[in-house]
């Protein structure tokens, strides 16, 4: 994708790649970078004791040899998904950076000076970042060569100090307002730059040449763009509705991008072997259907029931090269039995056992959010569909807002967007899942990511109520939605 940069904004930094949404310094929050249009990264690098510059920042690895670090998992404490994402050697990373035009910035604060000349021999065209003065200028004075920026502590001595690098220096700083920093100065990367209102801020008063984010703040791409990244196609149990007809009917209603994500419910005792070839059969006959569709066709998977067997459903989602995969729930084990939301009659239970089944409902949704492999959260409500749709029970998700508080967390937590569901817009029970409400308190929580999905299962359905979603969201100061591609997060303007 061609990274754009008009003059309007300064470049865009991504804080040791995407790492709001990443695990920090890995190979994937880089690749997510590229897909999301940064102008460049800031990286932590450290040198191992055999000398191998890796990038890493919360583990010491300066006593231990490379062998030892290849083999500690950087991306399972983040999130499930990120399992076996390793800490990469930075010359892995400078390949993937200089192959899609990345700028590198490396952050020098955890190498020592004996160490350093082995991160100038791996890090070429990189440019370099201090935290002390003495360290930047005798690097300086080493390396005339090399670009540097100092990110320390100022004060108008260390200014005095350091100014006499000229262009070579550029001063990153997360305090613009310091009297001695000159407005205007090209040479300044204003740091965390994490809300719109601080960008418009900062870009109006100081003019820097580049802003450095963790990922909330984005390149402003794909203006027009529509994306519905959740629907339903003859090859789910409770849809007959053809690709081709998908295809048309998207592109008749000016969508850019659908992903077919056809369901994968699993049950306690599944025969993994069938419902593998099920699922390899219905990736191929999509993408063979689709392939000369007018517009972007992704392939995801809806996989349902993972909480009840984590090992299968780890095994569905790495069986086939899934664009996005959905976590939801239809279904609980209540009372020692698998019981199909759809199918239970809640008319018939008693409030305090339908708010049991509830509570296990929203357990369920907690697990899929904190453990299993997934790119969205879908339909978080979707039990009101029927407590207050079909049996009119006016259960108010607020006496579980603590429980729903959970979800939200643990999805901010692991950069998994909150999907805003239209499947019930305009029926018996008329709203979106969750309410509005509910995507307020997720923005107030710090959440950002947001996917659209129609979750159509007839073709006229789909898109549904997409610009209802778009003008909400822009109202609340969202500035874009997000849709995956190779289980990479991508974001379009709204």
């Amino acid at each position: 994708m061609e990274h754009e940069n008009p003059a309007r904004r300064p470049a865009m930094y991504a804080l040791r790649g995407v790492s709001r949404e990443c695990p920090e310094n890995t190979l994937v929050s880089i690749r997510t970078a590229i897909c999301q249009g940064y102008d460049g990264v800031l990286l932590d690098v450290q040198v191992t004791a055999d000398g191998v510059p890796v990038l890493c920042r919360n583990i010491d690895v300066s006593a231990m040899s490379y062998a030892e670090v290849s083999r500690i998992d950087a991306g399972e404490a983040f999130a499930h998904k990120y399992r076996g994402e390793m800490i990469p050697k930075l010359s892995d990373a400078l390949e993937l950076c200089n192959s899609a035009g990345l700028r590198v910035w490396l952050n020098m604060e955890l190498v020592s000076r004996d160490r350093e000349r082995d991160v100038f021999l791996a890090g070429e065209g990189c440019s370099y970042c201090f935290r002390d003065a003495q360290q930047l200028m005798g690097t300086a004075s080493a390396m005339p060569e090399v670009q540097l920026a100092y990110c320390g502590k100022m004060d108008d001595v260390v200014l005095r100090q350091i100014s006499s690098l000229g262009d070579r220096l550029t001063i990153w700083t997360d305090q613009p307002q310091l009297s001695f920093l000159p407005v205007g100065q090209t040479r300044l990367v204003v740091m965390g730059v994490d809300s719109y209102d601080r960008l418009d801020e900062v870009c109006s008063r100081y003019a820097p040449a580049a802003v450095c984010t963790s990922g909330v703040v984005k390149p402003d791409v794909r203006r027009g763009f529509r994306a519905d990244v959740h629907m339903h196609s003859e090859y789910s149990q409770d849809s007959t509705c053809p690709i081709s007809e998908i295809c048309a009917v998207a592109r008749d209603r000016d969508f850019d991008l659908v992903c077919i994500t056809d369901h994968c419910d699993i049950r306690p005792g599944h025969d993994a072997v069938s419902l593998l070839a099920y699922r390899k059969q219905t990736v191929a006959g999509i993408r063979e259907k689709a392939k000369n569709a007018d517009l972007q066709v992704l392939v995801g998977v809806e996989l349902g029931g993972g909480f009840l067997e984590p090992a299968l459903a780890d095994r569905m989602v790495a069986a086939e090269d899934y664009d996005s995969v959905i976590g939801s729930v239809h279904g609980i084990m209540f009372r020692g039995v698998r019981q199909s939301t759809a199918n239970c009659d809640f008319g018939q239970m008693d409030m305090q056992t339908t708010l049991a089944y509830f509570d296990g409902y929203l357990d369920a949704m907690l697990y899929v959010a904190e453990k299993l492999d997934v790119d969205i959260l879908a339909h978080l409500t979707y039990m009101l569909r029927y407590l207050n749709g079909k049996y009119k029970l006016d259960v108010d998700w607020r006496i579980r807002e603590d429980r729903i508080r959970q979800i939200l967390s643990a999805i901010i937590q692991r950069g998994i967007p909150l999907e805003i569901n239209t499947s019930c817009r305009g029926g018996v029970y008329d709203e979106w899942l969750p309410a509005k409400e509910i995507v307020d308190l997720y923005l107030e929580m710090g959440g950002y990511l947001f996917t659209f999905g129609s979750d159509a299962h007839v073709s006229k359905r789909i898109g549904s109520y997409y610009d209802e979603v778009a003008d909400y969201l822009r109202s609340k100061g969202v500035r874009y939605m997000i849709y995956f591609q190779k289980r990479l997060a991508h974001q379009y303007s709204i």
